[in-house]
């Protein structure tokens, strides 16, 4: 299954606002080739499957406030 979305124009103009990014259309056109380059070459690692024992633990990537 591909994890890259289908139409990568449509997702950056979609999640951007999400992420709080006000991009002029220079600039997200820029996101746009990048993040398609991202998916272009994750596209093999995420594809090979690893053992579940290769998964880091999930653990707080933030500690809790004393």
């Amino acid at each position: 299954m591909s994890q890259t979305p289908p139409d990568i124009a449509a997702y950056v103009k979609a999640a951007a606002p999400l992420a709080g990014l006000a991009l002029d259309p220079e600039r997200e056109e820029a996101v746009i080739a990048a993040f398609a380059l991202v998916c272009r070459i994750a596209a093999p690692a995420l594809a090979y499957k690893l053992p579940r024992i290769a998964e880091p633990p999930a653990i707080s990537p933030v500690p809790p406030a004393p």
